[in-house]
């Protein structure tokens, strides 16, 4: 069979991999680290899958080895061709793998395109051996190519026979597994062979029948021994009861005195309480009185503490009422607690304020407004020339009076002469037109007569009359046309309009030269108007400025005087150098200082009514119920009163109930008296000997139930003997079956590996001549497939080989082994970078021999280096 191609989706870390094979020798260059390992890993595990992994796996199994790094499709597939029947026929094998189960990959096998159910062990179908055994055979890499006493050159035949050889070694083991299990010479953890266990185990199942028969006699001097024990406790309980009885008497006689003597101690505690009322304890509205004003007092001096009043704050009100008293009479004095009209003085700071305002903003506006667009133009042309200005202001309607006046007699001038220029243009037209009508219409009429005439008409004055009428009526036109020619000339001759015009252009130029003497945008149609305009403005500015000035000082003066009368009733209060509004706040703050002053004198003096009227009264209640009593202690706790009153009336009426109930304690002991105590080693000995006998029952109750557990398993222990000798036979039986079964296997594989030598001989002689070649050395193969040479006429063992020489023996070695199990038509061979370690010279045969052989062998060979490639 030949690899034809393989695709791997995922398998480590290659993905999306597709490489093609051909016949020979197939040469990969990879470096380390990109694959060359795991592409051959690939292919067992085409063939074979992979072996579930293990939960308690301690070492990084193939399933989590190859697991592909980026995830994704865990498989691939295989091409080959293989001879089926005598034709080749191309397989495909398609496995994609399950990160941990291999339950859950998947296999697809197509033959010729086909697919094949139920195929299974696909590897084993085709070499017919395991995966151990193919990896062994097929792949070949610097740890497997069998240097100097490997195992797989040197030892059985069973590491390369194939499963046969293995499936006789597991028997084998599985036999001397079972016989140990049958009679191991020593006992494990679990004990010896089960023969041996069994033979024990009867032995020791009969000595204790033995025994449970002698403990059956012992249990009927048990049974005695209970009963008397029995009685002997019987005895003893009634002995430590009596005692109890006794003490519980003396207890209850204790409990008597006990209660007797509370009894006591209450009287006496009634005494000591009621002794310090010598006139007996006052009403509870008394007390609450007496409660009332301590807590009065106590609250008065409380809030008298809160107060806080000092000596500073009487000294500092007494003042304030002193600026009070002298700025009461002043302007913004008034008759309030305060004496100060504050919504007054407050109203003129704000107009103090306001006015300061106002003339601050008519004063920027005033400053800024010089600057406005324009205003500096006028000041600049009108400033020292108003007299001149204005003479000229005045003159200018003057002037423009005269230039209107000439206007309008040069425009009546003008439009009586059009007027005339239009009737004589009119009247020119009409003699034109005349003169052309009577022209032609003397021309015709003298064209008709002469026609007429030069015809012969017969009427000769008519035709004489046409002539003679029409030469007159062509000279009447051609006059007429003289006239106008006259008429238009006259047009050309107006003197008077001429001496008009000059006078107007000579006023307009005068006016016009002293309006350009203050700016050139006062020529011009408007520039009169304009000029006009400006100086009027500029006028009213100048007037308005001074009277905004004016009032501007006039506010100044009012605001400095509402602010020296405002200054000067704050100096009453001693506020001075600070702003008018700091001065109201501060005087307000005086206010409030003032106000919660006199609140707090006032406050103060109440209080103190109250403290002194509720001290009177404490010191009339202890006068008359306590008179040893200060009543700055009865301050203290003032509801001890009350409280002594309670005490005493609740202890009192206790008394009398357990007075009642102490005598009918006592009528219940009876008149016998109050037994003696009870002797302590008495008691102690009755219960010590309790405790022996109480002890004793349970020993013997214990070997009592033991030893009739024990005697009934008498039964059980012969039913187990009887069961025990029927495994032990069983047992001998199967052990003599074992161990002929044995004995046969051992001759099958005797068998079996003789068969394989044969094979693998022959496969090596293929080798042999080519082999010889490339080591220089006639070699040889032994039946324990070690090779020997002859050297100099003596024969050598491979021992004595090179490096290079070995490398060539043990890959010679591995394909007749591989050709002797698999065999020659099944092979291909997978090298995965084998001869790393070998020098240049020893590497040129190495690639010298290899080229030979994958003449007609498939060889896959992959290397890292340049140099190793073939």
């Amino acid at each position: 069979m030949k690899l034809v191609e393989i695709n791997i989706a995922g398998f480590g870390k290659l993905s999306g991999v597709r490489i093609g094979f051909g016949e020979g020798l197939n040469s990969f260059k990879w470096d380390n680290g990109e694959g060359k390992s795991t592409l051959c890993e690939f292919i067992t595990a085409m063939f074979y899958g992979m072996d579930t992994a293990k939960s308690n796996e301690k070492e990084f199994g193939m399933r989590s080895h190859y697991l592909p790094f980026g995830g994704g499709v865990f498989g691939g597939s295989l091409v080959y061709k293989d001879v089926i029947d005598g034709r080749e026929h191309e397989c495909r094998i398609e496995r994609t793998f399950d990160s941990k189960s291999e339950t859950k990959d998947s296999l697809t096998f197509y033959v010729d395109g086909e697919k094949q159910d139920g195929k299974k062990d696909v590897g084993y179908s085709v070499f017919g051996v395991g995966a151990d055994t193919f990896r062994k055979l097929i792949y070949m890499n610097p740890f497997s190519m069998v240097p100097q006493g490997n195992s797989e050159i040197n030892g059985k035949i069973g590491n390369f026979a194939g499963d046969e050889t293995n499936r006789f070694t597991k028997a084998r083991e599985a036999i001397d597994s079972a016989k140990k299990e049958l009679r191991a010479k020593r006992a494990g953890p679990g004990g010896g062979g089960r023969i041996p266990v069994l033979e024990k185990e009867i032995d020791s199942l009969k000595m204790k029948v033995r025994g449970l028969e002698a403990k059956k006699k012992d249990l009927e001097e048990k049974y005695a021994a209970r009963e008397e024990i029995l009685s002997d406790i019987d005895q003893c309980k009634k002995t430590i009861d009596a005692f109890a009885v006794r003490q519980r008497l003396i207890e209850k006689w204790e409990d008597y005195e006990s209660r007797a003597a509370a009894v006591a101690s209450k009287e006496q505690k009634l005494a000591e309480r009621s002794a310090g009322y010598p006139a007996g304890f006052p009403e509870d509205a008394e007390i609450d009185r007496m409660c009332g004003a301590s807590r009065e007092l106590d609250l008065g001096r409380r809030i008298l503490d809160s107060i806080g009043l000092t000596s500073g704050d009487r000294s500092r009100h007494e003042k304030i009422c002193e600026y009070i008293a002298a700025a009461r009479p002043c302007a913004y004095g008034d008759e309030s607690d305060f004496g100060v009209d504050f919504d007054r003085l407050e109203g003129d700071i704000v107009e103090i304020a306001s006015l300061s305002g106002r003339a601050g903003s008519r004063e920027d506006a005033l400053i800024n407004g010089s600057g406005a667009d324009g205003r500096d133009t006028l000041e600049r042309r009108f400033a020292g020339r108003e007299e001149e200005a204005e003479k000229l202001a005045g003159e200018i309607g003057a002037l423009e009076k005269t230039i209107e006046r000439t206007s309008r007699e040069l425009e009546k001038a003008t439009q009586e002469n059009n007027a005339r220029e239009e009737k004589i243009r009119r009247g020119a037209t009409v003699k034109a037109i005349a003169g052309a009508v009577l022209l032609t219409l003397g021309a015709a009429a003298l064209a008709v007569g002469i026609i007429l005439a030069a015809t012969g008409f017969s009427q000769k004055a008519l035709a004489f009359g046409l002539m003679g009428g029409g030469a007159a009526l062509a000279v009447i036109g051609v006059v007429l046309f003289i006239a106008r020619a006259a008429s238009l000339n006259s047009i050309k001759d107006n003197t008077a309009l001429e001496s008009l015009r000059s006078a107007f252009k000579s006023s307009k130029d005068e006016l016009t030269e002293r309006l350009l003497a203050f700016g050139p945008e006062y020529v011009g149609e408007h520039g009169t108007a304009l000029f006009a305009e400006h100086f009027k403005s500029y006028k009213s500015d100048k007037k308005r400025i001074e009277s905004e000035k004016a009032e501007i000082s006039n506010i100044r003066e009012r605001a400095d005087g509402a602010e020296k009368a405002v200054r000067d009733f704050l100096g009453k209060f001693d506020i001075s150098g600070v702003e008018l509004r700091q001065g109201l706040d501060a005087l307000r703050n005086m206010k409030n200082e003032y106000l919660a002053l006199t609140a707090k004198i006032e406050k103060s003096r109440a209080e103190s009514k109250k403290i002194e009227d509720a001290k009177a009264v404490l010191s009339d209640f202890t006068a008359k119920y306590m008179p040893g009593t200060n009543a700055a202690e009865l301050l203290e706790i003032p509801e001890s009163v009350r409280n002594d009153k309670e005490f005493v009336t609740a202890l009192a009426a206790e008394i009398r109930g357990e007075k009642d109930a102490l005598e009918g304690f006592r009528t219940g002991l009876g008149n016998e008296g109050k037994p003696g105590p009870i002797d302590p080693n008495e008691k102690e000995s009755a219960e010590e000997k309790l405790k022996d006998c109480e002890s004793r029952l349970r020993e013997n109750e214990i070997f009592i139930r033991r030893t009739e557990i024990e005697v009934a398993a008498i039964g059980e222990c012969e039913a187990a003997i009887g069961e025990a000798q029927e495994k032990l036979s069983d047992a001998c039986v199967f052990y003599a079956e074992l161990d002929a079964a044995d004995k046969l296997i051992e001759q099958a594989e005797r068998d079996l590996k003789e068969r394989y030598i044969g094979p693998v001989s022959r496969r090596f002689e293929a080798y042999r001549e080519t082999l010889s070649d490339a080591i220089g050395a006639d070699v040889t193969m032994r039946r324990d497939f070690t090779v020997q040479y002859e050297s100099n006429g003596a024969i050598r063992k491979q021992d004595y080989l090179s490096t290079g020489q070995l490398a060539c023996v043990a890959l010679c070695v591995r394909m007749a082994l591989t050709e002797g199990v698999i065999g020659g038509d099944r092979c291909f061979f997978v090298l995965d970078d084998p001869f790393m370690s070998l020098s240049s010279k020893n590497l040129g045969a190495v690639k010298a021999l290899l080229k030979k052989i994958s003449a007609d062998k498939q060889v896959i060979y992959l290397t890292c280096s340049d140099e190793r490639m073939i």
